[in-house]
């Protein structure tokens, strides 16, 4: 069904992808944050005639009487948006800021990436991905950065508990208590100044990954990224919305470079090859 999909991108606004997202019966579309469910009727009806008329324009709708028509491929698209087995969801935040969002949808027939445009704040890319081994490379030029950290095995658990706490102290900016609870960890006072750091940047690269199976039951799992000034720091929890809801729960922190975090990324999008079915990892 999907063969003749080519790799062209479509650009549409937030609201038009809500919209176009309605269009096809899906009550949500993630990673797509809008409020246009919070209008009021007349007003939802006003930002309708807005869209239509955009939409119109592009040529990516046609309108006779009170039939609308989406254009074929990117109605396919949205719908394996709405409704994906695997959502992943790249953000980068620096001092605060979103820098970057990417959004990939992975079906049994396509992969679809949304990307947010670095150009106009209120614009995405809509793209479908002609095999698994794109939804990965895409993914991981993420996480390529400009600085080669150093590669060593720093791992860490900590309970969410402690890691709450740390969070605190950090932000209370009490230095001696930082690097006791670190200390407590197993850190020492070098690394841990390196993790202090980049902590206090507060850019952040966020990966995460939600499964749904045939029972609609949903499987989260999300890593953070902070660079250090010698190392760039991962914590990596499986299902954090379930983690703390037991505050002895387990994460995990630790030191990687590039090659490691791509090379992650490689291996995890590969394992969805078996729900993307006409698609093969490759190099």
């Amino acid at each position: 069904m999907f063969g003749r999909i080519g790799e062209a991108g479509y650009v549409l606004s937030t609201r038009e992808l809500i919209f176009l997202a309605g269009l096809t019966g899906a009550k949500e579309l993630h990673g797509i944050e809008d409020n246009t469910y919070e209008l009021e009727k007349e007003e939802l009806k006003n930002e309708w005639k807005k869209v239509k008329i955009n939409l119109l324009n592009k040529r990516y709708i046609q309108c006779d009487k009170d039939k609308i028509t989406v254009d074929r491929e990117l109605f396919l698209l949205i719908d394996a948006c709405c409704n994906p087995k695997v959502y992943i969801k790249y953000t980068n935040l620096d001092m605060g800021n979103l820098k970057h969002l990417r959004n990939m949808y992975i079906t049994e027939k396509i992969a679809v990436e949304i990307d947010k445009s670095r150009q106009s704040h209120n614009n995405w890319i809509l793209t479908p991905l002609v095999n698994i081994g794109k939804v990965a490379n895409n993914l991981s030029e993420c996480f390529i950065t400009k600085k080669e950290y150093e590669s060593v095995d720093n791992y860490f658990e900590v309970s969410i508990r402690d890691f709450f706490q740390l969070d605190q102290t950090i932000k209370k900016n009490n230095k001696e208590d930082v690097y006791k609870l670190l200390s407590q960890f197993g850190m020492s006072n070098d690394i841990a100044k390196d993790y202090i750091k980049a902590y206090e940047k507060n850019s952040v690269k966020t990966l995460m990954t939600m499964i749904t199976d045939s029972e609609g039951k949903k499987d989260m799992q999300t890593l953070w990224l902070l660079e250090g000034k010698n190392y760039m720091w991962k914590t990596e929890a499986l299902n954090f919305d379930l983690l703390i809801k037991n505050e002895e729960n387990k994460i995990k922190i630790g030191t990687v470079n590039c090659q490691q975090i791509v090379s992650e990324i490689e291996d995890m999008v590969c394992n969805y090859s078996n729900i993307f079915l006409s698609a093969m990892c490759q190099e």
